[in-house]
């Protein structure tokens, strides 16, 4: 990473990191859907892949920053708090499943345990 332009890294930092976050989202639901094993572990398997897909947001996002790894932690910790207060607000409203609002909560649990390590260890 060292040999890209640190612009080019800005620029790239969140579509890339989002679309890490989904990739390992659906590697995970790939992995149920070869073998589905049926009722609790896709709850499990759903809630593991949410917080997996947060964790490897986070962690794309960190290594990809050029400079200013803390901050980039830091706002990455305010937006998915912004992200629960919306999530839990609106999430009733709209008539969704249990299980869509204890995977947005599961995402944000692996960004806040994600963040945590990261802030502690390697900043």
């Amino acid at each position: 990473m060292e040999k890209i332009h640190p612009i080019i890294r800005w620029i790239v930092l969140i579509p890339s990191s989002l679309l890490g976050g989904w990739t390992v989202y659906f590697v995970f639901m790939l992995a149920y859907s070869i073998k589905p094993y049926g009722g609790l572990a896709y709850f499990f398997s759903e809630l593991a892949a949410s917080g997996a897909s947060g964790a490897a947001t986070i962690y794309l996002a960190f290594y990809i920053a050029p400079n200013y790894e803390k901050r980039v932690v830091i706002t990455a910790v305010l937006v998915s708090l912004l992200a629960i207060v919306l999530t839990i607000t609106t999430t009733p409203i709209l008539d969704e499943s249990l299980i869509e609002l204890l995977k947005y909560i599961a995402q944000n649990l692996g960004i806040f345990a994600m963040s945590w390590y990261l802030y502690n260890k390697k900043l």
